[in-house]
């Protein structure tokens, strides 16, 4: 692998986690003028014709096993989107960046009770280190857990599911058309569900289709692009280590657009962070080297 090809791919993955970490302000926004439904339905549709534009006559290659797979993880990554972004209503945009990195430490027990994988001794020093954190973060005053917070955490299983399933779905298959499928799906399940759930947004301000628009195009389409890109050309322990860097940045732009975090959230913020990439890097950490 060439020196050039490696630092193009990590700085691509950079760019997709500083990408990724601006949904969560922008999400928040968006949300405060149009129903959650909506939101979901635009962005993702947006990007399943990008996608699709992207993909060109590779559409033609759709066999069974790509649709039903991406059916799967489209349903499961619908279900995660869905209640992070009804949870992004009810709490800041840093804790809920925060709380979602949960995900990563729930995933090897996800995967331990679909695939029978057993977590080791770093899955479970990270789980509870995640626990403590997402603790200190969650608890008010008198020691109570708010809704937003609970369906936030509830999101992640949904996140750690899409993963594990994904895991099993995307072998041997084209991962542009099944990422396209996935899109489509989100945007497809959205788009019935909406007059159902959600009134039409009226008096919806410019900027905030704007937002959309960039959800959609950039925060979805470009970064699956740049996350693929990036993860040719990167090895694997370095992937794991920069991709919960979004948790990060999302914090990051949520206090500097004034969010106020409290000293206990913010050494939750750090466990739940130290957690992610123990989690993450512990392959790499029990490896026998020559």
């Amino acid at each position: 692998m060439e020196a050039k090809q490696r630092r193009r791919g990590i700085l691509a993955l950079f760019g997709a986690t500083l990408l990724w970490a601006t949904t969560f302000v922008m999400m928040k926004s968006a949300m405060e003028e149009v129903p959650v439904l909506w939101v979901i339905a635009l962005r993702f549709t947006g990007a399943a014709l990008l996608l699709a534009a992207v993909a060109g006559k590779r559409l033609k290659q759709l066999d069974r096993g790509t649709l039903i797979g991406g059916a799967k993880m489209g349903l499961l990554l619908f279900l995660a989107y869905l209640l992070q972004n009804i949870g992004l209503t009810m709490i800041s945009p840093g804790k809920n960046a925060f709380l979602l990195t949960g995900y990563t430490v729930v995933t090897p027990f996800v995967a331990w009770a679909w695939n029978k994988t057993r977590p080791d001794r770093f899955n479970l020093t990270a789980a509870a280190m995640c626990f403590l954190g997402m603790g200190l973060a969650s608890f008010s005053a008198d020691l109570t857990v708010g809704k937003g917070e609970l369906i936030t955490i509830a999101s992640g299983l949904f996140y750690a599911l899409h993963i594990v399933c994904s895991g099993r779905e995307t072998q041997g298959r084209d991962a542009l058309l099944i990422s396209f499928v996935q899109m489509a799906v989100i945007g497809g399940v959205s788009l019935v569900l909406m007059p159902i759930f959600s009134e039409f947004p009226r008096n919806v301000q410019p900027d905030t289709w704007l937002n959309i628009a960039y959800l959609s195009v950039v925060c979805t389409g470009v970064c699956f692009l740049l996350q693929a890109y990036g993860q040719k050309y990167t090895p694997p322990m370095e992937v794991s280590i920069i991709l919960p860097f979004e948790s990060v940045f999302g914090a990051l732009f949520s206090v500097a657009l004034g969010e106020q975090v409290a000293v206990r959230e913010g050494v939750g913020y750090v466990l739940m962070f130290l957690a992610a990439i123990v989690s993450e890097v512990k392959p790499f950490q029990t490896e026998k080297r020559p």
